[in-house]
């Protein structure tokens, strides 16, 4: 059973004058469970507005969405839904509820009726994933912004969903934070089988997904593996977003003649490509 299908979604906003907006047009989208997708667009092409409709927040118009199989116009069955997809927003301190990190972890289980005993093994298993085992008794408020979303991603982990969705989770932080949270939802998909939808404008921040969806106008105009969508230059311009810097980088000194071979996505690409081709 497919994680999330995805079937001619489109959905519509009411302006302050009267107009009428597309947030959503026609959109398609299949991810099968398990899978890291990283979804691209500039502000404004659509990507949060799917993000919302994925666990109920908005439900479309016209089109149908699907987690794994439940319907989110079936509102007796919303709750199932958001039991089994989180969400990770941009401002960790927005997900903060209490002043010590593990009664904040605590929270979403407890509000699922787990049991006491099963919310302590989880709230442990929970920060151990993310790396902050250390913080349990710790005030978040007095952490740096990498850690705060780190023990957002672990509330979400609490609840045990099958899906994580990252709605630009990285855009307040530091490289240095930025490249910790990627990380734990690298190791998430990989060790938990967790399903990722990584939303972000951050090229470097997708090379290493399983696909890439490109957002603009409202529309998924794109959907591939990350070597054959950086390939297409004309189409990452056309939708106002930026090579991945290694690949702008190759790119460049091919053009003065460097004869540099391959999909060059990462820092670590490019270095090793430019060591073997320099010497």
């Amino acid at each position: 059973m497919k994680a999330i299908h995805i079937n001619g979604a489109t959905l519509e906003y009411k302006t302050q004058t009267g107009g009428i907006v597309r947030a959503l047009n026609n959109v398609s989208l299949d991810v099968e469970d398990g899978e890291f997708i990283a979804l691209l667009g500039h502000n404004g092409s659509g990507k949060s507005t799917l993000a919302k409709i994925l666990n109920g927040l908005l439900i479309p118009r016209l089109g149908d969405v699907e987690i794994f199989g439940v319907n989110t116009k079936d509102s007796s069955k919303i709750f199932e839904i958001r039991s089994n997809i989180g969400m990770v927003f941009q401002n960790p301190d927005n997900q903060m509820i209490a002043s010590i990190v593990e009664d904040d972890i605590a929270f979403g289980p407890e509000n699922l009726g787990i049991p006491r005993e099963e919310i302590i093994k989880r709230v442990d298993w929970a920060l151990e994933k993310v790396g902050m085992s250390e913080h349990k008794k710790a005030t978040p408020f007095k952490m740096s912004g990498g850690q705060k979303q780190r023990i957002a991603i672990a509330g979400i982990l609490a609840i045990k969903p099958r899906i994580i969705v990252f709605d630009e989770s990285t855009a307040m932080l530091d490289p240095q934070g930025r490249k910790e949270v990627l990380e734990v939802a690298k190791q998430l998909n990989k060790e938990e089988n967790i399903t990722i939808i990584w939303i972000t404008h951050y090229m470097d921040e997708a090379v290493d997904a399983d696909r890439v969806a490109i957002m603009n106008d409202a529309r998924i105009v794109a959907i591939d593996t990350p070597q054959n969508i950086f390939r297409r230059t004309d189409l990452i311009e056309s939708a106002g977003l930026d090579l991945p810097l290694p690949l702008a980088i190759a790119n460049s000194l091919r053009e003065i003649g460097l004869p540099l071979e391959g999909d060059i996505l990462t820092e670590k690409a490019l270095e090793e490509e430019l060591c073997k081709t320099l010497k």
